[in-house]
């Protein structure tokens, strides 16, 4: 039975340069540990998409500390396990649903395929980059997301997202 280590846990506001910290910190922990480079390469752009998409679409809980942005990253015996949090309109939640089914539905081969059709699509353009963010991770993640919605009250509720690399 393999033991779980845990290489990051934060739980706060999210800026770029908080970002930029826990980027840091989370590099340096790697490097402590006998890690593959292209586990920790894939470790890394999927940190960075997962926390670039939670300070471009979270939900600001001013008065509520206790739904801020959260993510954890540890380690179970050859994988490692993102999981990441943050507070969303309700009214995103089928949208956001959609693409995350989406995204699990399709293979490997599928999801390059779409992925590389939506880089070249002119909608790249706009707020929201449709949904790469969530393919660049589930090129690199191993099997499919996981996710799930707390709701908080009618406004608002706590997503939260796994993934295993």
């Amino acid at each position: 039975m393999f033991k779980k280590i845990e290489l990051l846990k934060y739980k706060g506001a999210l800026d770029f340069e908080q970002i930029g910290i826990i980027l840091d910190n989370v590099q340096v922990k790697l490097d402590s540990y006998s890690t593959d480079t292209l586990v920790k390469k894939r470790i890394y752009s999927i940190l960075v998409e997962a926390l670039e998409n939670i300070y471009n679409h979270e939900y600001s809980q001013k008065e509520n500390d206790k739904y801020l942005p959260e993510a954890t990253l540890s380690q179970l015996g050859e994988n490692f396990i993102l999981e990441i949090s943050n507070a969303l309109l309700n009214e995103k939640i089928e949208k956001f649903t959609n693409l995350l089914e989406y995204v699990n539905n399709l293979s490997d081969k599928e999801i390059n395929k779409s992925y590389y059709g939506k880089i070249k699509e002119k909608s790249l353009l706009e707020k929201g980059n449709a949904g790469i963010g969530i393919m660049q991770i589930a090129k690199k993640a191993k099997g499919k997301l996981t996710y799930n919605f707390k709701t908080i009250n009618d406004k608002i509720s706590y997503f939260t997202l796994k993934i295993i690399i």
